[in-house]
């Protein structure tokens, strides 16, 4: 592990709404990399996805609207509606296809800038905090 990675890795350990949201992510991303490329034990990726997802979604709804991340509001509401479909097909379907459709299901669930977080670019000039923080005042001020 780099210097860098220690230091993120530091820094979100005192925060628990961005612990949250990793170890959703992750869970996700572990249950869909199950579901389409490995031969997995279905019944852990059906755990993981209902002791592990599931008791965290109405907690990262609240946590999401407190912190104004419409993101991850958005994924946990998707994942609310299609978690309880997605178990009872992986309990009542043992086959590839029912595999392939599940994680797909999951994967509509996150939203696009979930999926790719947004890229660095060196030639646009970024802006400060302290203009960043006056932009979103203003925004706030609009509404």
């Amino acid at each position: 592990m780099g210097p860098s990675a220690e230091l993120l890795e530091r820094l979100l350990a005192d925060d628990p709404y961005n612990q949250r949201r990793i170890f959703v992510l992750r869970c996700l991303h572990n249950a869909i990399f199950a579901l389409r490329h490995e031969p997995h034990p279905r019944n852990d990726v059906i755990s993981a996805l209902r002791e592990d997802v599931d008791p965290e979604i109405d907690i990262g709804i609240s946590s999401a609207v407190l912190e104004r991340d419409s993101q991850f509001e958005r994924l946990c509401r998707n994942l609310k509606l299609v978690l309880p479909i997605a178990i009872r097909i992986l309990r009542k379907h043992d086959d590839h296809e029912s595999d392939q459709e599940v994680a797909a299901d999951l994967i509509s669930c996150i939203p696009t800038a979930l999926q790719q977080p947004a890229k660095w670019e060196p030639e646009v000039e970024e802006n400060s905090d302290e203009e960043f923080e006056q932009q979103d005042r203003r925004l706030v001020l609009r509404r």
